[in-house]
């Protein structure tokens, strides 16, 4: 019932069906969520928290948290999941005939040579090692990418970077090359443990894969997916009044993230239903 009520709820806020609760009169827009989304909600959050764990707990933490201002807020949500972790262990893999490595600040980057890499790439897989497993799953990765052709993908360098949800980045020229790459995911990554990644689509109940579908780039400015749910839910909270509680203060932020287009069920952009799951 969950699931229909925030379909429901997704097309009246759009103006695309009009509800009636009881004797009421029809209504759409944003003002039809009011009757309906408090029974949506009950369910929504328990569900999140089954299926998106992460999320969830990243959401209850940013609750906590409100005071803060909107960009310390996001930081942290932007960060939430990190855990303590060693040194990314030597060797990395090196460049070869098919890859070429780069080192940004904090990225270590393997870019597929025949490819462009451009603002193009939106469509992403995050491999969510433990820290102990980060050496071991980078080295299969960079086998499996050679094999399904990855465009590009990249690690967090250092310990700072074994340590975060997000340590591992595979990048896709469209959902039909993600789609082959996830088809291998159980196969080639069986047994090792999910730290979990907040804010992005689980593709296993372990949490050790997700993706996500980054915004268009705007002008002067490429923003990750993950970086801008963080920074919707952060402005949303901010602006919040203190008296309000906690749980008016969720459905007032659940209520802006679906006006926002934010896929509460599944943590992608509203309307992008991708049907991977690893097998």
């Amino acid at each position: 019932m969950a699931d229909l009520a925030l379909l429901f709820a997704r097309l009246s806020a759009r103006g695309l069906l009009e509800m009636q609760t009881g004797d009421g009169p029809f209504r759409s827009g944003p003002a039809s969520l009011d009757p309906l989304f408090p029974q949506a909600l009950r369910g929504l959050f328990a569900r999140a928290q089954a299926q998106a764990p992460a999320s969830h707990a990243a959401l209850v933490q940013a609750l906590a948290l409100r005071h803060l201002s909107a960009p310390r807020l996001a930081g942290k949500l932007y960060r939430f999941n990190t855990l303590p972790g060693r040194a990314a262990p030597e060797p990395l893999p090196e460049a070869d005939a098919r890859f070429l490595r780069s080192t940004p600040p904090g990225w270590i980057y393997w870019n597929h040579r025949a490819r462009a890499v451009s603002a193009a790439l939106r469509h992403k897989v995050y491999l969510s090692p433990v820290p102990s497993a980060f050496g071991e799953t980078l080295q299969r990765l960079h086998a499996l990418a050679a094999d399904c052709d990855v465009t590009a993908y990249k690690c967090g360098a250092g310990a700072q970077g074994a340590a975060r949800p997000d340590k591992l980045v595979v990048y896709f020229a469209d959902a039909a090359e993600r789609g082959r790459f996830v088809a291998r995911l159980e196969r080639e990554f069986a047994g090792i443990a999910g730290q979990g990644v907040p804010f992005a689509r689980p593709l296993d109940p372990r949490g050790f894969a997700a993706m996500a579908e980054d915004p268009p780039p705007g002008p002067g400015e490429r923003v990750s997916w993950r970086a801008h749910v963080a920074r919707e839910i952060a402005g949303t909270l901010a602006a919040m009044p203190a008296a309000r509680t906690s749980a008016d203060a969720l459905e007032d932020l659940l209520r802006h993230l679906l006006l926002a287009r934010i896929d509460l069920f599944g943590w992608m952009p509203d309307g992008a239903l991708p049907k991977e799951r690893m097998a």
